[in-house]
């Protein structure tokens, strides 16, 4: 019978979000095998947003009812509260974040006093809050999260994120991104959508 001999190979990954796999078996000398692998790719869309279809208006005494603090990814904000009590924050650490298509992510906001409280994301990117894109936080507290789950048809890329705040009784609902509110305050905020894909390494 001829001797058998048992060999460890290290194999050494270069890149990120690596795959492998392999099934083990005997080797004649002079003979091979195949190690499969792939790497995650990170697709990405456009940066930048696209003009929204309007500012939000809190004009009318935007002070009560305010958003105290934003909790969504890498989001992790307390807004300053001042007339004309919208704010369009820059993409900056702590007011940005990417998140993955088809995921679900917990979206924890909170007002400094009782109000009803919405959150929109452009999921399609086309500068539009569509009432499909739209999720109730709470109608009458002062904090509260929910679960934004992120549709596996998103458009990739950088699209807008809006919160609005308004009095305990008053409406709030998916037609009113753009409403003029006479109480609370609205935040806007930039979000990067992406997809992952396995791609075979050669």
């Amino acid at each position: 019978f001829p001797s058998h001999d048992t060999a460890t190979l290290t194999v050494n990954v270069v890149s990120a979000n690596v795959t492998s796999s392999a099934v083990s078996s005997t080797i004649c000398i002079n003979n091979s095998t195949t190690l499969n692998a792939s790497s995650l790719l990170t697709l990405n869309g456009p940066t930048g947003l696209v003009a929204v279809s309007c500012t939000a208006d809190n004009s009318g005494g935007g002070g009560s009812s305010p958003i105290s603090s934003v909790v969504f990814g890498s989001i992790n904000h307390t807004p300053t509260v001042a007339s004309p009590y919208y704010n369009l924050n820059a993409p900056v650490a702590g007011k940005t974040t990417t998140i993955l298509r088809g995921q679900s992510y917990p979206l924890t906001v909170s007002s400094g006093a009782a109000s009803i409280a919405s959150v929109w994301i452009d999921f399609d990117r086309n500068g539009v809050f569509d009432a499909s894109e739209f999720t109730q936080l709470w109608t009458s507290a002062s904090t509260g999260t929910v679960t934004i789950t992120v549709p596996a048809n998103a458009t990739l890329g950088d699209v807008a994120m809006r919160i609005r705040t308004r009095g305990t009784g008053s409406s709030n609902g998916s037609a009113d991104a753009c409403t003029q509110f006479f109480s609370g305050t609205t935040e806007d905020y930039t979000i990067t959508i992406v997809d992952q894909s396995d791609a075979p390494i050669s």
